[in-house]
């Protein structure tokens, strides 16, 4: 049990550090509502709860960006997870997204910018994880949307881990991030890849029913 305790404990800690607040942000006018292409209700078994959602401000280049996160997910085919976030970035064109997506790569398969990935884990008041509780895996290429990749890190603490899969994927002008948190890293291996495929299947619905520059729906959306 005091194992269990430790384990939520320290995904506790990262969905601190790898999550979003949601912002009082109100997406472009004019673009695709990009609450309906994260992970959705209907992507996971019903007792899985939304810890934060929103629209934030977009960095430069950036047309609009949103995230959102569940915790104590179950995935369709029965995958428990402590945690399975999502963030949308729609660029202006799909050529940017491509440019996004292949510069991630680069940066989430450098030694020498394996310091700045592993630092967003270690920011905020409450983590007490370090930089040298992290190990990284390989990056490598996923067959899913128009191009996507999969970066394995694992959180050390002691005699106790957490596998954090990080999916990348573009679809179109989308790029979506998920964060996979759970307790092994076969099941954040079998549930990432199952959301991703979701993910990616919720970004071309939202784009073949609305276009690439269709109606938002309201902020926040639950989905």
């Amino acid at each position: 049990m005091r194992r269990v305790s430790r384990t939520i404990c320290l995904a506790a800690a990262i969905c601190a550090t790898v999550t979003t607040t949601a912002l009082a942000v109100a997406p472009p006018a004019g673009t695709p509502d990009l609450s309906q292409m994260t992970i959705q209700a209907s992507n996971l078994r019903p007792g899985a709860k939304i810890g934060t959602q929103g629209y934030g401000t977009p960095p430069a280049g950036i047309v609009a960006d949103y995230s959102r996160d569940w915790t104590a997910a179950v995935t369709s085919s029965g995958v428990r997870l402590q945690l399975a976030g999502t963030s949308i970035l729609l660029l202006p064109t799909p050529a940017n997204a491509a440019t996004v997506l292949a510069g991630e790569r680069r940066i989430f398969g450098s030694k020498a910018d394996r310091p700045l990935v592993a630092r967003l884990f270690t920011q905020g008041a409450h983590s007490k994880i370090k930089p040298k509780d992290i190990s990284f895996g390989r990056v490598r290429g996923v067959t899913i949307g128009d191009g996507a990749f999969l970066l394995p890190l694992t959180v050390h603490q002691g005699n106790h881990r957490i596998a954090v899969d990080i999916y990348e994927v573009e679809v179109a002008d989308v790029v979506a991030e998920n964060v996979i948190i759970a307790a092994h890293p076969k099941a954040a291996a079998k549930g990432g890849h199952e959301l991703t495929v979701d993910v990616a299947a919720n970004i071309q619905s939202v784009l073949a029913a609305t276009g690439t520059t269709g109606q938002t729906g309201p902020t926040g959306a639950t989905g």
